[in-house]
């Protein structure tokens, strides 16, 4: 497993979130959570009783709100719904794009059309934004407050180019890679679910943020560190 560990008992909130969404979605239950530094989210399994995985890139979820990350999480565990133990919300693998598309239909009933929506937008605008200052010289430089400085650095991002961005992607037809359909045609459908409110709100993922702080840390210090070898060596 890579990433930071964090048991039922270290984060029962988080867990008790996943519980929740999984049961929106139809999941089997979470056996492992893993905090990660990468922008990015993923459902898998591993060892040889394939117990099921969650990995949580902590820089994506930080640029996100918390029905965001409700929609997130209910589209990746929608798969594992279908028995797919896929590697990635940006990772290739072998789904269809109707698959896909299912997974965004059972993650908007959980999370609300609106933060699918919301959410899938943010993979075009703000997390182009969060790659670049994960850039290994970026990083050196705000190591003391890693964090903090990546929240600010995508918050400053002007609308003017952050709807330069949504147009490019939809001119460029953007994907977050070759299974999935283009993410503004995903959006569109999803503006079209009769699912306004969503099943879980944001109060259930804020009681998730202490649980996550001491492994968001060591993340940050497992990037830092990355990032120095990568500029003096």
């Amino acid at each position: 497993m890579h990433g930071q560990p964090l048991t039922r008992e270290e984060a029962p909130n988080l867990y008790a979130l996943l519980d929740r969404i999984g049961t929106g979605v139809g999941a089997p239950r979470t056996d492992a959570v893993a905090l990660g530094g990468m922008v990015n989210a993923a459902f898998g399994t591993y060892g040889w009783r394939r117990r099921r995985l969650v990995m949580i890139g902590y820089p994506l979820w930080l640029i996100l709100t918390p029905q965001e990350r409700i929609a997130l999480l209910a589209h990746e565990m929608a798969h594992s719904s279908n028995n797919d133990a896929r590697h990635g919300l940006f990772v290739g693998s072998a789904l269809h794009s109707l698959r896909e598309l299912r997974a965004d239909e059972l993650g908007a009933r959980v999370a609300g059309g609106p933060a699918m929506v919301s959410m899938l937008d943010a993979l075009t605008t703000r997390l182009p934004s969060a790659e670049t200052f994960l850039e290994p010289s970026a990083v050196v430089v705000g190591a003391s407050d890693l964090w903090d400085k990546l929240r600010a650095s995508v918050a400053a991002v002007p609308d003017e180019e952050l709807e330069r961005r949504r147009q490019a992607a939809r001119e460029e037809k953007a994907r977050v890679d070759g299974t999935h359909p283009p993410t503004y045609l995903r959006m569109e459908r999803a503006r079209l679910l009769p699912y306004v409110e969503g099943e879980v709100g944001a109060a259930e993922v804020e009681k998730v943020e202490p649980e996550l702080e001491q492994a968001a840390c060591r993340v940050a210090g497992t990037i830092r560190d990355a990032a120095r070898s990568a500029l003096y060596h």
